[in-house]
């Protein structure tokens, strides 16, 4: 298999991710992002942690230890 093919099969989902999203925003604003991550972050269990949420591997996530 020549490089560039391999390159490209690693590169082409990522630069696919990437298109989407900025398509989401376009269509439905910057709001929509921040409500993605929020939802990612906060309400999704995430099997690699164990089925924990990844905001509780954050330390001092809402800055409660200043």
């Amino acid at each position: 298999m020549k490089s560039w093919v391999f390159a490209l099969a690693l590169v082409a989902p990522a630069l696919w991710t990437m298109a989407r999203r900025r398509h989401l925003r376009e269509r439905f604003g910057p709001e929509y992002e921040r409500t993605v991550l929020h939802t990612y972050n906060h309400h999704r269990c995430h099997t690699a942690l164990g089925g924990h949420l990844p905001i509780s591997r954050v330390n001092n996530a809402a800055g409660q230890y200043t």
